[in-house]
């Protein structure tokens, strides 16, 4: 149909270019295509935490430090539920 699907890398965002080749009756034209890679905010990546304290005693977890963004954002905690 005439259609080309263009996949960027996992997190790319700039220019990117592609060449394709049009052939008719033998006769071939090149030509290429830019693509321009908008940045999106990707979701941050929150990883298990683990805890220990003795019964009856609080115990504060700093959840946060093995979490990451990729974006550099900064991260905070929206809510927790126990």
């Amino acid at each position: 149909d005439g259609s080309v699907t263009y996949t960027p890398n996992d997190n790319y965002h700039g220019t990117d270019s592609f060449t394709y080749i049009v052939t008719s009756g033998g006769v071939s034209e090149s030509t290429t295509v830019n693509v321009d890679v908008t940045p999106v905010n990707d979701a941050p990546v929150a990883k298990a935490d683990t805890a220990v304290t003795d019964e009856d005693t609080p115990v504060t977890i700093d959840v946060l430090p093995n979490d990451t963004d990729v974006d550099g954002d900064t991260l905070s905690i929206q809510s927790a539920s126990v």
